[in-house]
């Protein structure tokens, strides 16, 4: 994402369409790499609870500021999310809850 943009619900759709033609029938963990600050209109997390196959949501950054704010989107987000320092961690923790799912 561009620093200062905001994501609303309408992105969330797209990201519906393409976990569907992607990953049909297949789960899968969507991973951020927060390098630039944006912001995340809440109601994004409810429409991501909507996509059957989204298994999680990982956040990566280094910035521990970043860590509060994903304490929050649990309170919205009804499946698996974790903040991760590094993407390696999150790529393991992608392969654990994956191996849930099957």
């Amino acid at each position: 994402m561009k620093k200062g943009v905001t994501v609303f619900p309408e992105f969330i759709s797209e990201m519906s369409f393409m976990a569907q033609k992607d990953y049909k029938n297949k789960f899968f963990i969507y991973i951020t790499h927060r390098t630039n600050s944006y912001a995340v209109n809440p109601i994004s997390y409810f429409e991501g609870n909507k996509i059957e196959n989204l298994a999680g949501f990982a956040v990566v950054s280094k910035n521990p500021q970043q860590k509060s704010p994903s304490r929050i989107k649990k309170t919205f987000f009804d499946k698996e999310l974790q903040y991760f320092e590094t993407i390696g961690a999150a790529l393991e923790w992608k392969n654990k809850i994956l191996k849930k799912q099957k």
